[in-house]
């Protein structure tokens, strides 16, 4: 029996809802707790820049390319084209390293030669073929290390360098080693290819040429499938004009 005084009263809840904290009552291994996704590694990039020496118009003046941070990975040459190439082995003498800096010598009067260094923190140094001006196939390996780039340099210009469209200031290394078969003398073809035959030959100031290497420290299996990392234009950082040590009157 229901007293009529009672008085039934509705209190509308507005609280939410709150959820029990079951955590604890999870069995172990179900997963309940995410796993940290590993932190990525860096990236690691070798950066380089590219030094370009200023431009000298006139018979013997220099080109000149520093690298005033790091070492130089690689030398261009750039001058005047001819018919069938696009460097005249006429106008240039070639490209040889002095410490850290490329150095480019011109031949004759030109519209003008410039010199570009590639430069990288990995240590290089850079060692030719000696006093003697060289002729037929001619190599030049790294006491230490490999070589990553070739050069060549002659005082009766790149025309000395190799035959025809071999008559070229750089050219690629050979498992290492910088190998190239330099202009000798052929009987009835002229002056214009003269070699050494009709010059004092094994002195100092004979004709020919010399070779040059950029070597790079450790070995072939340390560098991965390309030895020539810093003359990727992709890997370039940065690009100075005007800061290569300045050019030479001619001497």
């Amino acid at each position: 029996m229901i007293s009529a005084d009672l008085q039934t009263v509705f209190i509308p809840y507005t609280g939410g809802i709150t959820r029990p904290n079951n955590t604890g009552c999870l069995p172990s291994g179900t997963g309940a707790e995410p796993t940290p996704e590993p932190t990525p590694e860096p990236e690691t990039t070798q950066t380089t820049t590219m030094v370009v020496g200023q431009t000298c118009y006139t018979k013997n003046c220099k080109s000149r390319a520093a690298c005033e941070f790091g070492y130089p990975q690689s030398c261009r040459l750039d001058g005047p084209s001819s018919r069938k190439q696009a460097l005249n082995p006429w106008k240039v003498k070639g490209l040889r390293v002095d410490g850290n800096t490329c150095v480019g010598i011109a031949y004759k009067d030109s519209t003008g030669i410039t010199v570009s260094a590639t430069c990288g923190a990995a240590p290089t140094t850079f060692v030719d073929s000696g006093d003697v001006w060289m002729e037929g196939q001619t190599t030049v390996s790294c006491p230490n290390g490999f070589a990553i780039q070739c050069l060549c340099y002659s005082d009766w210009s790149v025309y000395q360098c190799g035959e025809d469209n071999d008559a070229v200031p750089t050219f690629e290394p050979q498992n290492g080693v910088c190998t190239k078969t330099l202009m000798t003398y052929t009987k009835g073809r002229g002056n214009r290819r003269r070699g050494t035959g009709h010059r004092r030959r094994g002195e100092k100031f004979g004709s020919g040429s010399k070779i040059g290497a950029i070597c790079s420290e450790g070995t072939l299996l340390d560098a991965g499938p390309s030895v020539r990392v810093a003359s990727n234009p992709a890997a370039m950082s940065e690009i100075v004009f005007g800061h290569g040590g300045g050019m030479d009157s001619p001497s």
